[in-house]
C-alpha cells in the first residue's frame, strides 16, 4: 500500500549512473534509489563502426548483466520457471546455483532480507540466471533479433528487516508502477472470499463425474467448508489436443453437468461451479474435421501455422454459444 511505500522513503529519490563508451556505442546502467528500494535500468546503444558490419543483437538472450550484491547473501530462494507455465522454488547459497529463468529471488543477508525482481519492459524481459562466484546474472531477451537500442528496466531490489516486508515493498512499488491494483485494493466476487477447490491436483486430466461426486461427498463427511468448485482440464470433448464439441466428454460425464451440479449442491456446502478451458478452445484450437468447426465457421479463423481458433474480431459468438 501507499503507506508502506512512503515509510520506506520511496519519494527520496537518488540517481546514480554507471557506464562506458566503446567506439560509437555506449552502455549505461542507471540506478534509482528510493529509500529501501533500488531500481536499475539499462540504456544500450549500438552503432555501426567503419569497416564493421553488424546486424544487431541476436535473438536468444543477447544481453547478460552481472551484478555484485553487497553484502553477499547467506541464503537465497529462487522462484524459477521449470516449464512454460509452472514455477517452483530452489534453495541455494551460491550465485552459480541459481536456476535459469528465475522470476523472483528472495535473499537472506547477515542483517536483513531482500527481494529481487527482474523486470519486464516494452520489448525486453529480464530473468535471473546462474551467475559467478561474486555476482548474480540478469539475462535479457526480446524474442527477436536485430535491435540496436535497448532502453529498458532491468530489476528492482527491495530491502527490509523481514522477507515478507521486502516482498511487500517490491510488489507494491511494481503494482503502482504498472498501474495494477494490489490484492487489498481489488474488488473480487464474494464467493472467492470463501474456500474453493480445483480438480487438477486430484485428477489431472482424468476428471469425471464419479470422481467429482466422491470428492464432494468427502468434503461433506469431513465438514470441509468448500463453497465453490473448478472443473479443470479433462472435462471437454477433445481429440488429442483439439476441441471437437461444446458438450462435456460423454464418457466421463454421460449425463452432462446439470444433474451432477444439482445433486452436489443439495448434499454439500458447494454452491458455485466453474470450468477451465483454453482461450483457443483447447491447446491446439478446434479440430478442422469436427462438426463444431462447421457450426462455428463464421466465428473461427485459421492461424499462419494452420490452427483453427476463435476469430479475434468475430469470436465472441463462439464463446457465447459455448457458455449457453
Amino acid at each position: 500500500d501507499q503507506e508502506g511505500i512512503d515509510q520506506a522513503g520511496i519519494n527520496q529519490e537518488k540517481i546514480d549512473q554507471k557506464g562506458f563508451i566503446l567506439g560509437n556505442s555506449r552502455v549505461c546502467l542507471e540506478e534509482h534509489r528510493l529509500g529501501a528500494i533500488q531500481i536499475v535500468s539499462l540504456d544500450l546503444e549500438l552503432k555501426q563502426e567503419e569497416h564493421w558490419v553488424f546486424d544487431g543483437l541476436e535473438q536468444d538472450a543477447p544481453i547478460r548483466v552481472y551484478v555484485p550484491l553487497e553484502p553477499k547473501p547467506e541464503k537465497m530462494t529462487a522462484l524459477y520457471l521449470f516449464s512454460d507455465w509452472w514455477t517452483r522454488p530452489a534453495f541455494v547459497e551460491r550465485y552459480e546455483e541459481i536456476p535459469p529463468n528465475t522470476q523472483v529471488l528472495l535473499i537472506k543477508g547477515k542483517e536483513g532480507f531482500a527481494c529481487l525482481v527482474p523486470m519486464v519492459g516494452q520489448q525486453w524481459k529480464a530473468t535471473v540466471n546462474g551467475g559467478t562466484e561474486d555476482a548474480v546474472c540478469l539475462e535479457l531477451s526480446a524474442g527477436v533479433g536485430g535491435y540496436m537500442r535497448v532502453e529498458e528496466p532491468l530489476y528492482i531490489l527491495a530491502e527490509a528487516d523481514t522477507i515478507s516486508e521486502a516482498v511487500h515493498l517490491a510488489f507494491t512499488w511494481l503494482a503502482r508502477e504498472k498501474g495494477i491494483l494490489t490484492r487489498r485494493e481489488r474488488r473480487v466476487p464474494e464467493h472467492f472470499r470463501s474456500l474453493g477447490w480445483c480438480s487438477w491436483n486430484a485428477f489431472y486430466t482424468e476428471v469425471d463425474e464419479t470422481g467429482l461426486r466422491q470428492k464432494a461427498e468427502e468434503f461433506a463427511k469431513k465438514s470441509v467448508p468448500v463453497r465453490w468448485m473448478i472443473i479443470d482440464d479433462g472435462w471437454m470433448s477433445t481429440r488429442d489436443t483439439f476441441l471437437t464439441g461444446f458438450a462435456p466428454d460423454r464418457k466421463k460425464f454421460p449425463n452432462g453437468f446439470s444433474q451432477m451440479v444439482k445433486d452436489i449442491r443439495q448434499s454439500s456446502t458447494i454452491r458455485k461451479f466453474g470450468v477451465w478451458h483454453a482461450l483457443g478452445g483447447y491447446w491446439s484450437g478446434v479440430q478442422k474435421q469436427s462438426e463444431l468447426a462447421g457450426q462455428e465457421a463464421d466465428h473461427l479463423r485459421e492461424t499462419v501455422n494452420g490452427l483453427l481458433v476463435p476469430d479475434p474480431e468475430k469470436g465472441a459468438d463462439f464463446y457465447r454459444h459455448w457458455y449457453q
